[in-house]
């Protein structure tokens, strides 16, 4: 992709001359991205040449580069004009694979500050989601939404982990979920400082159906003693036991409870 250089009469490379047209007009690479509506990203990829320009692009690009003088037909100089597009501002990382499942993209990414380029909220939509707020199969974000979620606030159908958990099987600072993990847990069955489980919680202070902790409270209550390393004793232990053989707890409660340390 070449374009006629008017000064030596020569071709030069796309990618050198839009380098060249960005420097001389003294341009950042947001201030050329506002006018050609792109990335700043994209720009940098096209001066490496690493991108090609769609038919759009192309055309205000044989705008920029051949005509500069017509660039500022509107009165407007160029940085009172990203002014007053702020809102719409480019300033963060954007990408959508062609790759698609489903008609749903592979890899979606949305990161950055403000909105995207399209004056939309950055929401990463695909298989695979990265973004401020991501959904998908296997999200990562700062609010994530997925079978497997990965985030500060994290909603996960099957697996999650965040500050904020709720999913199936939730891990986090405050989870709540079928099985939860956490500092504060809260589920079905529950493992955590603070443990509330319906069917077995297990922590410092646990309040269940079946509560094993230093503090516990329940229908059956099994006190931790840590004694030379040593939480149940014998008698507390028989208890666990019965409880297993006529209950189906998950194995992560099952391994649990069958490898607590006993005091003889």
């Amino acid at each position: 992709m070449c374009f006629l250089d008017r000064k030596g009469g020569k071709w030069m490379a796309f990618k050198k001359r839009l380098r060249a047209y960005r420097i001389a007009q003294k341009l950042s690479y947001e201030e050329l991205a506002l006018l050609c509506n792109v990335t700043p990203w994209t720009i940098r990829r096209w001066e490496l040449g690493l991108g090609k320009a769609n038919e759009e692009q192309m055309a205000k690009l044989i705008k920029l580069l051949h005509i500069p003088e017509e660039i500022n037909e509107n009165s407007m100089p160029i940085k009172q004009r990203m002014g007053k597009d702020k809102s719409t501002f480019f300033k963060g990382c954007e990408y959508t694979s062609s790759c698609k499942v489903f008609g749903i993209p592979l890899l979606a990414v949305q990161l950055g500050l403000g909105r995207n380029r399209n004056g939309k909220r950055r929401i990463a939509k695909g298989i695979i989601a990265i973004g401020n707020t991501a959904v998908g199969v296997i999200s990562l974000g700062m609010m994530s939404f997925g079978i497997l979620s990965f985030g500060l606030l994290s909603f996960g159908f099957l697996f999650c982990l965040g500050v904020l958990a709720i999913g199936v099987y939730a891990l986090g600072a405050l989870a709540i979920g079928y099985i939860s993990v956490s500092t504060l847990a809260i589920g079905m069955y529950s493992i955590g400082v603070i443990s509330i489980g319906f069917e077995v919680s297990f922590g410092i202070v646990a309040y269940g159906h079946l509560a094993i902790g230093t503090h516990a409270f329940g229908d059956t209550m099994l006190l931790l003693a840590n004694k030379q390393g040593c939480f149940l004793d014998s008698t507390a232990m028989k208890t666990v036991m019965l409880l297993l053989a006529e209950n189906d707890y998950p194995f992560l409660i099952r391994f649990l409870l069958t490898h607590i340390p006993i005091c003889i």
